[in-house]
């Protein structure tokens, strides 16, 4: 199985950010289901944790230099295309550190077909374990000298895509029970970094604060994952571009059934003149000043 990676924090920022040129607290419309779910999942709830998060930075630019430099400067390889005129762009990075509480020891980690790879072993005074329905594996959480927690558990299986990953995790941390049936843990070292496929965002719509249309044009999204006996970094850049486009000309309404029209003077209780009008009628009167 593929690994697979999910940071939604950073989506909704590089969507938050680019209102520096779209206009405060746009309203976006949806055109797929990976869309729907973000803005009825996360977007609201995201938007109001922004703030809390000191680790993310973000970038509004009009240039995709600028902002493909913000992300090489972020440790991030994506990089968006060149704007068009009507195009603009915003990008965010998450950068979290966490140490464990206790450093671990270095060891390795074999696995059922024999094959070794490095691991971390920590002791019982920076774990807790805990148990989840009849999920079969226990669920680690580390203690950390900050106040994060990270926690563990095997699956059997992938997801089928990241937000399947974000409701997986927050209903095993909602939902766990203590258990008492392990002391230490261990875990293998993690090095991942990879590009994860956002361009179902492509196409997502909004208007401007001028009331000119616009969509997401570019979509790119990287995260890096690293773990070993001394803590965990997690890092998330993404990067949109939103392009405008013109304002269409709104659509003629035609009568092309038979109507009602009607005249109405200022004073007067009653119109004027009534009519109903079938296409017998639908003729050239000609000179209107002839009686």
């Amino acid at each position: 199985m593929a690994s697979l990676t999910s940071a939604s924090y950073p989506i909704v920022g590089a969507l938050m950010t680019a209102e520096k040129f779209l206009g405060p607290d746009r309203s976006w419309r949806h055109n797929n289901e990976k869309q729907a779910i973000l803005l009825e999942k996360f977007y609201r709830c995201c938007r109001q944790d922004i703030s809390k998060i000191p680790e993310i930075e973000a970038i509004a630019s009009r240039r995709a230099d600028e902002i493909n430099e913000f992300l090489r400067k972020g440790g991030m390889t994506i990089q968006l295309q060149p704007f068009s005129k009507e195009e603009v762009g915003a990008a965010t990075i998450q950068d979290f550190l966490v140490e464990w509480a206790i450093k671990g020891e270095v060891t390795l980690v074999k696995t059922s077909d024999k094959k070794e790879f490095p691991g971390v072993h920590l002791v019982n005074e920076v774990v807790k374990f805990f148990k989840f329905g009849y999920h079969p594996y226990p669920i680690a959480q580390i203690v950390t000298s900050s106040q994060d927690k990270v926690l563990m558990t095997m699956l059997e299986g992938s997801p089928d895509e990241g937000f399947a990953l974000d409701f997986m995790a927050q209903d095993f941390f909602v939902n766990k029970r203590p258990s008492e049936d392990f002391g230490g843990l261990i875990f293998p070292m993690v090095d991942l970094n990879q590009e994860v496929d956002v361009s179902w965002l492509r196409g997502m719509e909004t208007v401007g604060e001028d009331g000119q249309p616009a969509i997401i044009a570019q979509a790119l999204q990287q995260n890096k994952l690293r773990m070993n006996e001394i803590g965990a970094r997690a890092q998330s850049g993404m990067a949109v571009s939103v392009a405008k486009s013109p304002l269409k000309p709104k659509p003629d309404h035609v009568i092309n059934q038979p109507f009602l029209v009607w005249f109405i003077r200022s004073g007067l209780s009653r119109p004027l003149f009534v009519g109903y009008i079938d296409r017998e009628h639908w003729k050239n009167p000609g000179d209107l000043s002839q009686k």
